[in-house]
C-alpha cells in the first residue's frame, strides 16, 4: 500500500551554521510559549558552547548529503550544504535523524540538540538508549511538544554545535501542499517580517540556501 498524504512529510535542512543559528533564534518564541524553563536551558548551554566554525566540516557534509534520500551530484570539493526537498515517510526520515544522532556520537560532537514538533515530539526521539547516550554526549537535549491535534503536523529536528550545525524541517503533506511549498522554497518569497503584533509566535518556516528563512503567517488560536 502506498503512504498517503496525512503519511508524507515535506523534508529539507540545511548545514550551514548561520542558517542553523538563525532559524534556532526564529524558533525561540515557539519554545518558549511551550516550556519557558526548558527554553531558558537551551538559551543558557547555547550560550556556553564554543563559538561555531563558520561552515560544517566537508567530510561531515559530504557523509550526511550521501545518506540523504534525495541523491546530488557534486564536485568532492564543492559539497552542498543544502538537503533538497523530499516527500518522505516517518520510516524514511526518521533512520536518517538516527544516523546523525550517531555521527554526534561517534565524532565525539557536543553540540546542543532540540527535537521540536506541532504535534508530539515523542515520535522523533531514539530509543531509550541511544537518548541517554545523546544526553550525556551533548552539551544540552531538549524536547518541545506543542501538543496540537490539527493538520497539517511540522517537526524540526536541530543540532546546533562547533563542528557540525543541521537544522531538518517536515511538514505534513496535503492537498496543495506541495505547490505551497515549492512557492516557500523561492528565495524571492522569503523576508525578515516584524513580530505579529498579536504577540503569538511566528512559526519557523522553510529554509533556502544558506542565511534565508521564510516565516508564514502565525496561526492565531481560537477561543473555544
Amino acid at each position: 500500500m502506498l503512504p498517503t498524504k496525512a503519511d508524507t512529510f515535506f523534508c529539507y535542512g540545511s548545514m550551514d551554521p548561520q542558517t542553523v543559528t538563525k532559524l534556532l533564534d526564529r524558533l525561540l518564541p515557539v519554545l518558549e510559549s511551550i516550556d519557558l524553563d526548558e527554553s531558558e536551558r537551551l538559551q543558557q548551554a547555547r550560550q556556553q558552547m564554543p563559538e561555531r566554525q563558520a561552515e560544517t566540516k566537508s567530510v561531515l557534509r559530504s557523509k550526511i548529503c550521501s545518506l540523504w534520500p534525495v541523491v546530488q551530484k557534486f564536485c568532492s570539493g564543492d559539497v552542498p550544504c543544502t538537503l533538497p526537498m523530499a516527500t518522505l515517510s516517518p520510516i524514511q526520515f526518521l533512520p536518517f535523524i538516527r544516523e546523525i544522532e550517531s555521527i554526534v556520537l561517534d565524532e565525539g560532537i557536543e553540540p546542543v540538540i532540540v527535537y521540536w514538533a506541532r504535534h508530539s515530539a515523542t515520535k522523533l526521539l531514539p530509543g531509550e538508549a541511544c537518548y541517554s547516550e545523546l544526553i550525556k554526549a551533548a552539551t544540552c537535549v531538549t524536547t518541545f511538544s506543542e501538543h496540537r491535534t490539527k493538520p497539517p503536523d511540522e517537526w524540526m529536528f536541530v543540532v546546533e554545535g562547533q563542528e557540525l550545525s543541521l537544522a531538518l524541517y517536515g511538514r505534513q503533506g496535503q492537498e496543495n501542499d506541495r505547490e505551497e511549498a515549492d512557492e516557500n522554497l523561492d528565495p524571492r518569497a522569503l523576508d525578515d517580517r516584524d513580530p505579529d503584533p498579536s504577540g503569538v509566535p511566528k512559526r519557523p518556516y522553510p529554509f533556502v540556501g544558506q542565511s534565508d528563512i521564510a516565516i508564514p503567517e502565525p496561526e492565531v488560536p481560537t477561543e473555544t
